[in-house]
């Protein structure tokens, strides 16, 4: 990937679809994102709420009010209010509309971190009953029935890469954000939950590069998933908001080369 990439961070800009909420008007959020500078978008994927799983498509499904009474709108703006929505068609339009604007996306997963905060309690009875170990690769064939829904369409292409998890040597199912030192096999065992499902959808969809992103620069390398194609570390940026749209980040560069296996491609910005 050779493309720098200004990208502004949309969390749940797909659920965010109540009249006059921060997303509603994807193409109007679109045209400012071109207008501030920036050519990519990084957001919450629906992995696991766009399709049940056998791969059905889960149809418009009810969401509650992230954080209710609160907003943070500091480097993000966060807040999701009540109400309901199709997340596959939503990232359909969002995906058409980044090929009309000449917008690449990153997709990604805060499903275990935030995302299950507002979601049907159904589905999150469905998807916080899987054993820790099936985890990885249950949300790997999640992002490929919408990897499929995005290549039928001829919209593959707006997709800068793509992750199974945020921030995912921290999740309290493999890591518990370093409260405690881990034993090298400890680590090898959740690495290889990740290098399974990372060659998964590898096999299935070549055309896509597929990244780690991690809460911490010096992840121990025992934990690193040695088959990833992309990574690289966030330098946020603060710009005041014009309209609705939100503040962004840059590549940065690499991560220490002590921390990088072989083979490992880098973005910078």
């Amino acid at each position: 990937m050779t493309d720098r990439l200004a990208i502004s961070f949309w969390v749940w800009g797909l659920f965010d679809t109540v009249p006059n909420g921060f997303f509603d008007d994807l193409e109007g959020r679109m045209v400012e994102l071109k207008e501030r500078g920036f050519n990519c978008i990084r957001l919450e994927s629906g992995a696991g709420l766009c399709h049940d799983k056998v791969g059905r498509p889960r149809g418009e499904l009810a969401f509650q009010e992230a954080l209710p009474g609160h907003g943070r709108l500091i480097r993000q703006m966060e807040r999701c209010l009540a109400g309901r929505c199709d997340p596959l068609k939503r990232l359909i339009e969002l995906c058409t509309l980044a090929k009309r604007y000449e917008v690449k996306v990153i997709l990604s997963s805060w499903y275990y971190l935030h995302t299950f905060w507002f979601t049907d309690e159904a589905i999150n009875a469905e998807l916080m009953d899987l054993p820790a170990e099936e985890r990885f690769m249950h949300f790997a064939r999640a992002l490929d029935f919408i990897l499929n829904e995005l290549e039928q369409r001829g919209l593959q292409d707006t997709i800068a890469f793509a992750e199974i998890f945020n921030e995912a040597d921290g999740l309290d199912f493999v890591g518990f954000y370093g409260e405690k030192t881990q034993p090298k096999e400890q680590l090898n065992l959740w690495r290889s939950w990740h290098e399974d499902a990372l060659e998964f959808v590898k096999a299935r969809h070549p055309g896509i590069r597929f990244a780690l992103d991690t809460y911490t620069p010096y992840v121990n390398p025992e934990h690193v998933p040695r088959n990833m194609q992309v990574c690289g570390r966030w330098s946020n940026t603060r710009r005041a908001p014009i309209g609705n749209t939100v503040s962004g980040g840059r590549w940065r560069g690499p991560i220490p080369a002590r921390k990088i296996p072989r083979g490992m491609n880098i973005p910078t910005g």
